[in-house]
This record gives C-alpha cells, sequence and structure tokens, in this order.
C-alpha cells in the first residue's frame, strides 16, 4: 500500500503537468505540430512490454547510457531497480514517458474549447500571459483536469505491467504494489481468497477516492455554458 500511494504521490501530479506543459508547447508551434504530435503520442501506443525492455536497458548499470553520462560528470549512479529509494521514481519516470502523450492529446482537445473571447477581453484589461493562464485557461480545463486525475489515480492504483517485467516474479519488499501483490498471492501461492479479498478492498478503496473527487469538483471545477 505505501509504495502504490507513493508511485501515485509521484505519478499523477507528474503526468498531469508534463501533459498540460507539451500541450501549450504544440498550441503555440504552428510548423510541424502534427509532427510533434506523433512524436509525443508514440509511446501511448506502444506495447508496455517493449517500453519496459528499452528502458530496462537504459536502466541496466553495466550497460546505461544514463549512468555513463553521470559518471561523465563525475556523479556515481545507483543501481536504479535495486536502490530501494529509487525503484520507484525509476518507474514513475517510466509511466510518465509512455502515458504523457495521451493527457497531452486530451488537453490539446480542452484548450481548443476556451473562449477566444475572454482571453481577448483579459488581452484588453492588460492582463499578462501568466495571469491569463492561472486565471482563464486552468480554471477552463477543470473538466479535463477532472478526468484525467480520476483515470490516472485509478491507473496508477493498478501498477502492475513494469514491476512484472523488470522483476519477474522476485520483486523486492520496496518495489511491490497492491496489484503485484494481488496477481502474486492468487498465482504463485494459489490462495484464491486472499487475494480476491485484497481486490475487494482496492476496489472500495478506488470508488472512495473517485466519490471523493466527484464530490469536491463542485468547489474548484468550472463548466462552461
Amino acid at each position: 500500500m505505501v509504495n502504490t500511494l507513493w508511485f501515485t504521490v509521484l505519478q499523477v501530479p507528474g503526468l498531469l503537468i508534463s501533459g498540460f506543459m507539451a500541450a501549450l508547447l504544440l498550441q503555440v508551434t504552428k510548423r510541424a505540430r502534427n509532427i510533434y504530435r506523433v512524436f509525443y503520442f508514440a509511446p501511448v501506443i506502444t506495447s508496455t512490454v517493449a517500453v519496459s525492455a528499452i528502458w530496462l536497458w537504459l536502466l541496466n548499470p553495466e550497460l546505461s547510457p544514463i549512468n555513463g553520462a553521470l559518471e561523465q560528470i563525475g556523479i556515481t549512479a545507483p543501481d536504479w531497480l535495486q536502490n530501494p529509494t529509487t525503484v520507484i521514481p525509476v518507474m514513475v519516470i517510466v509511466s510518465i514517458w509512455q502515458g504523457m502523450g495521451y493527457q497531452m492529446v486530451m488537453f490539446m482537445a480542452g484548450l481548443e474549447n476556451v473562449p477566444q473571447s475572454l482571453m481577448e477581453a483579459a488581452s484588453i484589461d492588460g492582463a499578462s500571459e501568466i495571469q491569463k493562464l492561472f486565471k482563464i485557461t486552468i480554471p477552463m480545463l477543470s473538466p479535463t483536469i477532472l478526468f484525467l486525475s480520476i483515470t490516472s489515480i485509478i491507473g496508477s492504483f493498478q501498477v502492475f505491467d513494469y514491476i512484472y517485467f523488470f522483476f519477474d516474479t522476485t520483486a523486492p519488499a520496496s518495489a511491490r504494489t497492491i496489484v503485484y501483490e494481488i496477481v502474486q498471492i492468487a498465482f504463485r501461492e494459489l490462495n484464491f481468497g486472499r487475494s480476491s479479498a485484497l481486490a475487494l478492498v482496492l476496489f472500495v478503496i478506488l470508488l472512495a477516492v473517485t466519490g471523493l473527487q466527484l464530490l469536491a469538483q463542485k468547489r474548484w471545477v468550472h463548466y462552461t455554458e
């Protein structure tokens, strides 16, 4: 549970912020916008196995070009997947890299629906770009942010594939998440009763979190009429 919560705390804001920043950059990019859009979205449609294989090579302490680059500047890189302090952040980076394109596309769709009349009125009143971003753009994107936050939290609580590919059935305690534990108990220990109980607990947690988000939307989500 602690590992899953830590993964969620790191991943969900990382996905939202990176997707939003990419959407903003593509909005102001006039040339080759479609090429950049495909480039960012490609990891989303790439098999998780292929993505995990690429990152397993990148994180290999003996072969990793990342470790080599760090050593060139005098930094001793850790064994990313065996170090208890880095294993969850590393999986967060991998998941953000793969999922950012989806978030970007959703934010781009939301940005297209921001009323230009509000932006023009704010410009006439002398509002800066930062003020327009925080006073108009982000509030108008609040329905998109709500949807993406709900789906991202649900997905983060169900993280399993990266861990299973990186460690198979020998994941250390610092890398085990709820779904990984459910699969291990069910198909390694053949204790289907306990695994079903854990799955039910996970369902109740996600139902409660989603319900709280939907209740809280009245205070910060703004819908255009």
